[in-house]
């Protein structure tokens, strides 16, 4: 199995001017499971993701999944999502 399979992806608010509410890592189709698990009304451990995705959807739109950067390793995915996270976590503060 190839090493660079990972990637980081983030999920945006329209409902909110695009605001990140959202960043993980993953490979294949992960960055479309909180959608699933929202749909399926399915409560995982993080409430304000599922909260956040339901309030959207009953709104009639999806939130925008983009892929921050793929072709990562495991270790280049998770480093990226911590990085991305902070940094998304200092401009808010900042604001």
């Amino acid at each position: 199995m190839p090493d660079n399979i990972f990637y980081v992806y983030q999920y945006k608010n329209p409902l909110e001017n695009l605001k990140i509410f959202y960043i993980g890592y993953g490979r294949g189709n992960r960055k479309y499971e909180h959608l699933k698990e929202a749909r399926r009304d399915y409560i995982p451990c993080n409430r304000h993701k599922y909260y956040t995705i339901k309030k959207i959807l009953d709104s009639g739109m999806e939130p925008i999944i983009e892929i921050v950067k793929d072709k990562l390793t495991r270790s280049e995915a998770i480093e990226l999502e911590i990085k991305s996270i902070k940094n998304n976590l200092n401009s808010r503060i900042s604001k």
